[in-house]
């Protein structure tokens, strides 16, 4: 089967084509011709207004379900709704069940996903059920094809168990991927602790159970010259710790979630559980801060920290509700939306493709001819509202439904296969 993109805006540094509006000619899953004024009678058309095409996206830190809470997600629905946030590649959480802390997991998510149009990358655990207490065999794990190695979202607390992680992973020049949050600091915190979680009566969780861990972190990636992703960010103060340890040439990637660049704690006021995330929704000074740090380089990635829950872990009182949120389908578009003043499409979508790639150490792909398909097709005009009969995720834990966004994925292409979108 045959596409023709039409006037569409590249965005892949390195390629010869960056910057420049092309047409490109896809057949069979392979990018034949890319150049002005193409034609084929057998082609279908894709256009838009302002029709923007990248290398395929990735995000880090994914909540795949499958294996054990397929209720949840499953690979399936999963790789449907990263289509349609422009993601042709996910690196999955070991936090399903049983724990992807063997060569057995790693394996069946691999053999489980190899028909998707999307590629899984599994994050072997770190430690063994992810309890913190007792390393993985990373090496094996590696082997089977793990992509980094990490907690998910249980952070490893104790500070041997990080050292000797870091240390374990350094040999296999994978990264250990760690979200700074203290628990014993954190405690039964519900929500950012500030004037919000007072006057809403809830218990707090302070800045300060973030960046007493990214201190640590940071200084143990120092001592054992590991690479590192530090994972979710949220408060200012983290972006001011990890900008000046940068500056020392550690090999470090920072991400944030498109929800902590989107809302702030204000919106709380009216309960909403979906709302309910880890880390916390912060402050407008903590978001500024975060939309800062993302402009001058600070921040790497814009990941979306994608974790599908069922009605009987969200529908409930605020306080008993489970953490989490969906958020693969909205998170170019949230980004976007939130960012349209302050970053380009250029520096955003970089943010997507560019430096995920170069965090996980993958293969660098570039827009060119003669080489399969792997390509995110986008219009960072295109304004859309969030729909929940729409949604290809099983689950309905999002703080988007019927907001309005900007910027519309328009097709992905990968593994010989493609989807196009209205």
């Amino acid at each position: 089967m045959q596409f023709l993109i039409k006037k569409a805006k590249v965005y892949s540094k390195g390629s010869i084509h960056d910057g420049k509006q092309v047409d490109l000619l896809i057949k069979n899953g392979v990018v034949e011709k890319i150049g002005k004024n193409l034609k084929s009678s057998d082609a279908k058309i894709i256009s838009s207004k302002s029709l923007c095409v990248s290398p395929g996206w990735v995000d880090i830190g994914t909540h795949t379900g499958e294996p054990g809470f397929e209720h949840r997600d499953d690979l399936r629905s999963i790789s449907a709704a990263a289509s349609v946030g422009g993601f042709t590649a996910i690196s999955c959480f070991p936090n399903t069940k049983p724990i992807a802390h063997s060569m057995s997991e790693i394996h069946y998510i691999k053999s489980a996903s190899q028909n998707l149009i999307t590629d899984f990358y599994p994050i072997g655990a770190a430690t063994k059920n992810t309890e913190g207490k007792e390393l993985t065999e990373m090496h094996d794990m590696h082997k089977a094809g793990a992509i980094a190695f990490s907690d998910g979202m249980h952070a490893i607390q104790d500070s041997g168990m990080m050292k000797r992680s870091l240390l374990y992973a350094k040999s296999t020049g994978a990264p250990i991927i760690n979200m700074p949050f203290d628990q014993g600091i954190a405690g039964g915190g519900q929500v950012n602790e500030g004037a919000v979680s007072t006057s809403l009566g809830i218990k707090g969780i302070p800045n300060v159970a973030e960046d007493n861990m990214l201190h640590r972190d940071l200084s143990l990636l120092e001592y054992t010259d590991s690479k590192m992703i530090v994972h979710l960010i949220s408060s200012g103060n983290s972006v001011a710790k990890i900008k000046e340890k940068k500056k020392q040439g550690l090999r470090l990637h920072t991400s944030v979630s498109s929800l902590n660049l989107f809302f702030t704690d204000e919106e709380l006021a009216n309960f909403d559980s979906n709302l309910k995330v880890i880390p916390p929704i912060r402050t407008q000074n903590d978001r500024s801060a975060l939309i800062k740090g993302l402009k001058d380089g600070t921040i790497d990635i814009i990941v979306s920290n994608h974790r599908a829950l069922e009605a009987e872990k969200k529908s409930l009182e605020f306080y008993n509700a489970d953490f989490g949120a969906i958020n693969l389908e909205t998170c170019f578009a949230s980004a976007r939306t939130a960012l349209v003043k302050t970053l380009s499409v250029q520096k955003l979508v970089e943010k997507f493709y560019l430096h995920t790639r170069e965090a996980l150490a993958m293969e660098a792909y570039t827009i060119q001819a003669d080489i399969d398909a792997n390509l995110t097709l986008f219009d960072p005009e295109e304004m859309w509202t969030f729909n929940p009969k729409e949604s290809k995720s099983k689950s309905i834990n999002s703080p988007f439904f019927g907001v309005e966004l900007k910027g519309k994925v328009k097709a992905v292409f990968n593994n010989k296969k493609h989807r196009i979108f209205s």
